[in-house]
């Protein structure tokens, strides 16, 4: 080992810089033109964890976007695994070979065929599902290249593309995010590899992704349709993948396939130097044709399925699978890169560039030695399981898998679909087996049309800070999740949903997602679905393990985070001004789901705690946690609790509350909206979740299931629709209000009543759904009371029949909240035994829970609104012996009944149901006046028994608040605040990211004005001069450079920060960490 110690940091940097320049282009990139016509047609696919830059011109992965690898993954971690990509065309035309061989230049230009391939129209469109919810701020989605051939969904049906939001057109979105180009080799002048005459073809290209954190994530798909524009047929005409993979490292890749899956890959060398500094470790990464070119089917074949092309099955044809799979290595002798089309034609037909066919060591014995390196790699290598590595040591390989041949008729299309994937199994073997488990998943993912259930949204997150503590706020746009899985069938073979479960937060170790992760919490609906363990994949086993995927513990929702601590370092105390990282993500369930759950692709935040610069915490401030009072006007016994989330988001604005009783779908649920007063701004609309319930969904989210605006979080409170209690009171009820008893049937407790009874009903239960014989069989009675009275008999009408039996010995009311009338009802009975007495009856009525004897139950109607029953009008009732006619809504109305429940339902049956009063001691009576002498009470007059119904909220109600006050006070700007962080500087700051990255960071600088720093050393020479001109935030980085970017040495500086609000000096110390270069 020796030890440069004259290598300065500048010399040191340089090597590296012309290093890290050179890798890249370390390969044989340019072997066919020292020009090029290259057009700067591009973009970018990122929909997932896949980063990909994408070339309009044949090379649907192109290295020159940005002079590196074209795909990136995982995203964001620097590591890439493919360096170019194409679809390769050759056929022969009147006996001439012709090609489209994209491999470092391209082969075909931008654009339609006979098209201006400079037009801006012909450009790389890119367009994701998110966009549905504001489609007119994205051109791409607006300018859809449907004519084309883009795919669409022409939701009126008129064949004119109107795009939402004016119209109601959108993008066929295959995956979360679309692109969509087209390309053609029409034009000699594109044609810049081996420079045959054009093949004429179009290319239509539509590439697409899907947003998932589960292997899919790590997918992207292409379908391309291909389009013959010329006036010749395409004889023996094959396509080919053709791929450079870089696995990391490009110099240690091997390659190989797998017939039977129609599979080509790449793999590792063992551990690989770029991959394995990562949490995933050494991968392997794979293309699949899913859907060759359309053939006819030989005689002998059963096509009865068909072949499946442009969406539809085609009986009699079949789909050419792949047919064969060659390779060759950058700088080999023998196996390198084609020179002219005949060589390129040749790979295409899975044969060397001279036409000979690969030897057996490569090849092995089977398949005409047209596929190289078939056998598996976890098996010893042989001339029956040919493996790479035994003809050549690991290198930079390409490699092509061709379908072929067919030929394609002047006008013929053909539709091709394939993928590219990852799978990382721990080492690069086990990654080979778990690459093909994941092909198969890819392949399910074709069969069904790529409809794959969606994840879970991603929830809008924004993150506070104080200088010692985060808060991160969510929103609910995840929680009407709800999708069916046509792949996920349960027992009987039916389709399953993927219902919104819960939410997970997370913190990262770096703003990408790379490094450490942890869950700081999770936050699940209340149903009896907690923990959730899953079979998946173990990269350090190499197997399928069972493990729990989801912390659920029906703790309820919540919809914010007060972060106080690192959850990635031991749970110690924030540090002010240095950067942490998180994501909030949803997760969905299905228990019949492979896998159970799906989870949202995580959204990074940046957040360091920290003070606003024109903010301080004074003696009024609100603390998080606090409940501000509201001010309630209304009937309910709802409240509303105002508790402070964020201080800091505070507007000291007033605002109001107000209740609807149904959704705007009209469906028949209790829901609010808070308007801001000031403002006159909806903050949250018709939301649903009241006490904890989603009232429209019946879901239990618990208290924290409310969203939080402007710092502040609702918790709506009220009871639901039930049966609170029934009472005994002195006659007429609300105008003695004296209360005999509190309790006479089932609830609030089980009492009987003061002469010896007890009130039943047929059902045996206080109030239960409908089509139960409870006190009220169709749950008319909502918020409404309902009382018996003892003190006035009234005209009794039979349950059955409608005449009039005889005078009951009470009244019936109903007392309509609605209204906040008292309107009396046609009371009735069923006369079972036919006496036209309403009497005690147990030979035929007896109580279900007790097994007490009872009078026969009892059915009170509600009359028409302009026909109440009037006891004026008894006389008149008993002489026309009918309920209808006398105006009382019974069987007789035939739906006619105009009365209404208070939601506006109508009432088309008796209103009170199946009510016994039952004699439970054998002594009992009625409480009329004359039953309580005779049982020996001391009570005076007859009773009132009153069914007590809960009140929820409702649209007279509204609860008003204020937060005047209560925010962070405002101050005026302060330089002394101005801070340097970490200082000292130890040679470490947690958030640079490799050796090179030195930093410290300047805080509390302005944002509504400029700022300048100057870094003096302590004899006053000036080392460094910084601006800060962004008004969107109070930081700026010293990179530890001086002006002529080299880097500092150790000691003490002094920064002089200037600002338009007054100066401010601070002392630096930096100790540089020991520099040496160690080679061996």
């Amino acid at each position: 080992m020796k030890i440069l110690k004259n290598i300065t940091v500048f010399t040191l940097v340089m090597l590296l810089s012309v290093t890290t320049g050179l890798e890249a282009r370390d390969k044989n990139v340019s072997n066919f033109s020292s020009t090029s016509n290259y057009v700067d047609s591009v973009g970018t696919f990122d929909g997932n964890k896949i980063y990909a830059d994408v070339a309009n011109n044949g090379l649907f992965l192109d290295y020159h976007v940005s002079g590196d690898s074209a795909l990136e993954w995982p995203k964001g971690t620097g590591a890439h695994s493919i360096f170019q990509s194409a679809l390769w065309m050759g056929a022969t035309v009147n006996g001439s070979i012709r090609t489209i061989v994209g491999d470092y230049t391209q082969d075909m230009g931008p654009g339609p065929w006979g098209g201006d391939p400079l037009a801006a129209v012909h450009r790389i469109y890119k367009v994701e599902k998110s966009m549905l919810a504001s489609p007119l701020d994205f051109a791409d989605f607006q300018e859809w290249p449907v004519d084309f051939g883009a795919p669409w969904v022409d939701v009126d049906g008129d064949g004119v593309y109107s795009p939402l939001p004016g119209g109601t057109d959108h993008p066929e979105f295959l995956g979360d995010q679309v692109l969509w180009f087209v390309s053609n080799d029409g034009d000699p002048a594109y044609k810049l590899n081996f420079g045959t005459s054009p093949l004429n073809v179009e290319i239509q290209t539509t590439m697409f992704g899907f947003d998932r954190p589960d292997v899919f994530g790590d997918m992207v798909f292409l379908k391309q349709l291909i389009i013959n524009k010329g006036s010749d047929d395409l004889v023996d005409t094959y396509m080919g993948l053709w791929s450079d993979p870089d696995l990391g490292n490009a110099g240690d890749d091997f390659v190989g396939c797998d017939v039977a899956l129609g599979l080509g890959y790449v793999w590792n060398d063992g551990a690989d130097s770029v991959y394995d500094n990562l949490s995933v470790g050494t991968p392997a990464a794979g293309y699949d044709f899913f859907q060759g070119p359309m053939v006819d089917c030989d005689a002998t074949e059963d096509c009865t399925e068909g072949a499946k092309m442009f969406g539809t099955r085609h009986p009699g044809k079949k789909n050419l699978q792949m047919s064969s799979f060659a390779f060759y290595i950058n700088g080999d002798a023998t196996y390198t890169d084609p020179a002219d089309e005949t060589e390129g034609y040749f790979y295409l037909q899975g044969l060397r560039k001279d036409g000979s066919a690969y030897p057996n060591e490569i090849a092995g014995d089977l398949y005409d030695q047209r596929f190289c390196f078939y056998g598996d790699p976890t098996v010893t290598h042989s001339n029956a399981n040919p493996v790479d590595g035994n003809y050549a040591a690991s290198a930079d390989r390409r490699f092509l898998m061709s379908v072929g041949p067919f030929t394609m008729a002047a006008g013929d299309s053909q539709e091709v679909v394939f993928g590219i994937f990852h799978a990382a199994g721990g080492d690069a073997l086990s990654s080979v087996s778990y690459l093909k488990e994941i092909d198969a998943l890819a392949q399910t993912a074709y069969d069904i049309d790529f409809a794959l259930p969606d994840s879970p949204p991603s929830p809008s997150v924004t993150a506070s800070a104080l200088a010692d503590q985060i808060t991160l706020v969510w929103g609910d746009e995840p929680e009407s999740y709800n999708v069916v899985s046509e792949v996920d069938l349960d027992a009987a073979g039916n389709p399953t949903n993927f219902v919104f479960e819960g939410y997970n937060v997370y913190q990262h170790e770096t703003a990408t997602g790379g490094g450490a992760k942890k869950r700081l919490a999770t936050y699940d609906v209340i149903n009896g679905t907690t923990e959730i363990y899953d079979t998946v994949f173990n990269a350090e086993l190499g197997e399928n393990i069972n493990i729990r995927t989801q912390f659920g513990s029906d703790s309820g929702l919540a919809h914010f985070e007060s972060i106080t601590t690192d959850g990635l370092n031991g749970n110690s105390k924030l540090i002010t001004n240095r950067a942490y990282y998180y994501s909030v993500t949803a997760y969905g369930y299905n228990a019949d789901g492979i896998p159970k759950t799906l989870e949202s692709s995580p959204r990074y935040l940046t957040v360091r705690p920290e003070v606003p610069n024109t903010a301080a915490v004074g003696d009024n401030t609100a603390s998080a946690g606090d409940v501000i009072t509201t001010v309630h006007t209304g009937p309910s016994q709802g409240s509303v609790d105002v508790v402070v989330v964020d201080a800091a988001q505070m507007t000291g604005d007033s605002y109001t509350v107000t209740m609807d009783d149904a959704m705007p779908d009209g469906t028949v649920a209790v829901n609010w909206t808070l308007t801001n007063d000031m403002t006159g701004e909806v903050l949250i609309a018709n939301n649903a979740v009241v006490g904890g319930v989603n009232t429209a969904t019946g879901v239990e989210v618990g208290p924290g299931g409310t969203p939080v605006v402007e710092g502040i979080q609702l918790l709506v409170n009220g009871p639901q629709e039930d049966l609170l209690s029934v009472e005994e009171w002195t006659a007429p009820w609300l105008d003695a209000n004296e209360q005999r008893d509190n309790a006479v049937s089932y609830v609030p407790f089980a009492s009987l009543g003061r002469t010896g009874y007890i009130l039943e009903n047929r059902a045996g239960v206080a109030y239960s759904p409908p089509y139960n014989r409870d006190f009220d069989r169709f749950n008319y009675w909502e918020s409404d009371d309902v009382e018996l009275d003892f003190s006035t008999p009234s005209v009794g009408y039979d349950y059955i029949y409608e005449w009039t039996n005889s005078m009951v010995p009470f009244s019936a009311f109903r007392h309509n909240f609605a209204t906040g009338n008292k309107e009396q009802m046609y009371a009735g009975y069923w006369d079972y035994n036919a006496n036209f007495t309403f009497d005690l009856d147990g030979a035929s009525w007896v109580g279900p829970v007790y097994g007490a004897p009872g009078w026969e139950p009892i059915y009170c109607f509600v009359g028409m609104v302009a026909t109440p029953y009037d006891p004026a009008k008894e006389a008149q009732y008993l002489a026309e012996d009918d309920l209808t006619t006398s105006g009382g809504c019974g069987w007789g109305s035939g739906g006619s009944c105009d009365n209404t429940t208070t939601s506006g339902a109508t009432i088309g049956y008796p209103y009170m149901t199946a009510t016994m009063f039952t004699d439970y001691l054998g002594s009992g009576v009625l409480p009329t006046a004359d039953g309580l002498a005779a049982y020996g009470s001391t009570w005076v007059g007859g009773s009132s028994v009153v069914f007590k119904m809960s009140k929820p909220n409702s649209s007279a109600d509204t609860f008003t608040f204020t937060t005047e006050g209560l925010g962070m006070m405002a101050n005026a700007f302060d330089p002394d605040r101005i801070s340097v962080w970490p200082n000292p500087y130890y040679g470490y700051n947690p958030e640079e990211r490799d050796a090179l990255d030195r930093r410290v960071m300047f805080s509390h600088l302005p944002e509504e004005g400029p700022a300048t720093i100057r870094i003096f050393a302590l004899d006053g020479t000036l080392v460094r001069t910084i601006h800060h001109n962004d008004t969107a935030s109070q930081h700026a980085t010293w990179d530890m450079k001086n002006n002529f970017e080299l880097p500092v040495a150790s000691g003490m500086y002094v920064a002089h920060v200037e600002t338009n609000h007054g100066d401010k000096i601070l002392k630096l110390a930096v100790i540089q960490p020991e520099q040496r270069l160690d080679v061996y």
